[in-house]
């Protein structure tokens, strides 16, 4: 009842008023935690009313979306599981999907970007699953999770292999060199160490600083055979690098 541009209430409804009946527009139950939450907001905004300028507390303290956050602030202190189904549905906000579900998928957009060509999408979209597992997980505690290992194993040697695929070399060696220390962490598939070692090889020997005759090249490759010694395209490509002397 009070007026906005000045925080004051008509004269009528300054003296003592009796019961009041509190209900709601939309006629659906209204608890005494909910409605607690409603009055300390309205307690708050006539402290403001008292410590600046009238309208310009009452423009911001009638913002509908200032008082939803505010009750919204309020839900963890209720602690009162049945207010959250009183409030309008489009209010509560939906839980986020875990970084590691977000990372999972991030991995399959990149996977099918990358099997279209798309390598430079699919790197961004390797590159933003990589940060949001380590932005969002403490290392120690992703270092204990051998789920969230494998998922960094994962996306770090899809990057690498893209980073190839742009002619990058710099930014693939550093991912295998991550990917490769990773590994006695978690249980890794030979396979799977073979293409980061596979990746590196190639990453070097790709790399105009390092340049074909890198020991580290060959000596990547070479683990890369020990690991799959049947597989076609790492015995080419120590077949060339061999036949560079």
């Amino acid at each position: 009842m009070i007026d906005l541009s000045s925080g004051l209430a008509p004269p009528q409804w300054q003296g003592g008023i009796g019961d009041a009946i509190v209900a709601r527009q939309d006629k659906r139950d209204l608890s005494l935690q909910l409605l607690g939450a409603i009055t300390d907001y309205i307690s708050r905004l006539l402290d403001a009313f008292g410590d600046g300028d009238p309208e310009q507390v009452g423009r911001i303290w009638s913002d509908p979306k200032r008082f939803r956050k505010a009750i919204l602030k309020e839900l963890p202190r209720l602690r009162e599981r049945d207010v959250r189904s009183e409030l309008p549905t489009d209010w509560v906000p939906k839980p986020s999907p875990s970084p590691l579900l977000q990372a999972k998928a991030l991995k399959v957009a990149g996977s099918e970007k990358f099997t279209s060509g798309a390598f430079s999408a699919a790197r961004n979209s390797y590159l933003a699953g990589w940060q949001l597992i380590s932005r969002a997980i403490p290392y120690y505690e992703a270092m204990e999770n051998e789920e969230v290992v494998q998922m960094m194993h994962i996306l770090g040697l899809n990057l690498a292999i893209a980073c190839v695929k742009l002619d990058d070399p710099k930014n693939a060696i550093t991912y295998t060199d991550i990917v490769i220390v990773l590994h006695p962490l978690a249980a890794f598939r030979s396979q799977s160490m073979a293409k980061a070692y596979y990746t590196r090889g190639v990453a070097k020997l790709n790399d105009k600083k390092v340049g074909a005759t890198d020991l580290g090249a060959r000596q990547d490759l070479v683990k890369a055979k020990d690991l799959m010694p049947n597989d076609t395209v790492i015995q080419k490509a120590l077949s060339e690098l061999n036949s560079l002397g």
